[in-house]
């Protein structure tokens, strides 16, 4: 046994002759985000989105009550149930961002600058309700086709 093997074993004996360390490690917060799924909490969310305009982020930013952000999209991943009810919430919630535009093209605007921060807001709100319900606040598409056969063409095609 060369000397290195014979030192290593040594400090294995000595290791193992210590008293177990025992480490107690306190977290600052008591408690934190909910992370497990229960239905009064998704009834919850799904209420506050289907009043509110705010985003998914910003609504659980200023919810402590509520899961973080990446939880709520495991959710709709994970609970059918949770999707189909947080999609009808969005859907109201576009009406909400529709019922907005008004409101912000009756404010009194004064400056450019202020012009232009309501057209954006305009914009964006168009935009986002377009795309989550395009049957009702989407673009209009009208197609229009005309189809001419003659007779011989159609007599030729039959052969």
């Amino acid at each position: 046994m060369t000397q290195k093997e014979k030192n290593c074993e040594k400090l294995k004996k000595q290791i193992a002759k210590l008293p177990p360390i025992k480490l107690s490690v306190k977290s600052k917060h008591t408690s934190g985000r909910p992370t497990n799924y229960t239905e009064a909490l998704a009834n919850k969310i799904c209420h506050k989105v289907s009043t509110c305009t705010d985003g998914m982020r910003r609504m659980c930013d200023s919810n402590p009550d509520f899961p973080c952000c990446q939880t709520l999209m495991e959710w709709r991943f994970n609970y059918p149930e949770f999707a189909a009810r947080y999609a009808q919430a969005k859907l109201i919630q576009a009406d909400l961002f529709a019922e907005q535009i008004i409101d912000i093209c009756d404010e009194p605007k004064i400056t450019s600058e202020e012009i232009q921060h309501a057209r954006l807001r305009v914009d964006t709100r168009k935009w986002l309700t377009s795309k989550l319900i395009p049957k009702i606040y989407g673009d209009r598409v009208h197609s229009e086709s005309t189809v001419s056969i003659k007779h011989e063409d159609a007599l030729e095609l039959l052969k």
